[in-house]
């Protein structure tokens, strides 16, 4: 039979003469054979820790292969034995992710309970601030009462002190503000002296008090403007006696002419008193 096939010429590997035909040997690199190395075609027995790659043990021997295992630039392992180091390293991995986690729980409790303490602290202090501030609000309230019923006590004994006096003129001064000022003439019932009391009914206090003596007369002066009455006079309004001038400009144009009259009266009454005394007190 073979020597018919042959004859035949039938069948790749025989020439016409019978003769069977060599084929060149083909070159296997590049072409990596199943479960071999696609250079050399040896089993794949190393792995390149560095590479990631199998190769097979004349790629680290030679001298130039691809995975010399002299090399600092590679870390070629057994392949079972890269295995289990890679198995290691990923479980290396999630034992440190697993840790990374926890502590990263751990700080979330501690900012968590940091923050805890931190609000805590903040209600604290701002109890103890609002304490403090309902504290000051009682004294100063308590001190705003004491001023008013020491302010109306006076009030009331410079009331009492009036009892005895009888009001002779009482004028409205013309000034800004919400409070009001009164120029009031006064004479004593007994004594009959005239005084000159100005009031400040929004401060409740004595901005002039001097008696009406019969040195004293209106000055022809502007320093309160061309409508307003100047005198001087020993005033005694904060305790003290001084000599002191005074200017009133009043809210009604006829006011002042009758202020003017009343004063020039009280000092003729005190010119005559003086005058009589004089005139019975002995040489």
């Amino acid at each position: 039979m073979a020597d018919a096939c042959r004859k035949s010429g039938n069948g790749g590997n025989f020439g016409a003469n019978g003769n069977a035909r060599l084929f060149p040997r083909t070159e296997s690199r590049g072409i990596q054979p199943p479960g071999g190395c696609r250079e050399h075609g040896k089993s794949l027995l190393m792995y390149c820790m560095v590479c990631e790659e199998e190769c097979c043990l004349q790629c680290i021997k030679e001298p130039g292969g691809r995975h010399p295992a002299g090399s600092p630039q590679h870390n070629v392992k057994n392949k079972y034995v890269a295995t289990s180091l890679r198995k290691v390293s990923l479980m290396d991995i999630s034992i440190g992710c697993r840790k990374t986690q926890m502590k990263i729980t751990d700080v979330e409790m501690a900012l968590s309970n940091n923050a805890r303490k931190a609000i805590s602290e903040i209600k604290s202090q701002m109890e103890a601030i609002k304490q403090a501030l309902d504290l000051k609000t009682v004294q100063m309230v308590a001190s705003v009462k004491a001023e008013r019923a020491e302010k109306q006590e006076r009030l009331d004994a410079i009331k009492r002190g009036l009892n005895a006096i009888r009001e002779d003129s009482r004028f409205l001064l013309a000034e800004g503000g919400n409070s009001e000022k009164f120029l009031q003439i006064l004479r004593h019932n007994v004594t009959g002296k005239a005084r000159v009391l100005m009031w400040n009914d929004g401060t409740y206090s004595v901005q002039a008090n001097h008696y009406i003596t019969a040195d004293m007369k209106l000055l022809d002066d502007k320093i309160g403007g061309d409508d307003a009455l100047v005198w001087a006079g020993i005033d005694a309004a904060d305790g003290s006696r001084k000599e002191a001038y005074f200017a009133a400009t009043f809210s009604q144009p006829t006011a002042a002419t009758v202020y003017k009259k009343v004063f020039e009266r009280c000092v003729a009454r005190e010119t005559v008193k003086e005058r009589t005394a004089s005139a019975g007190t002995p040489p």
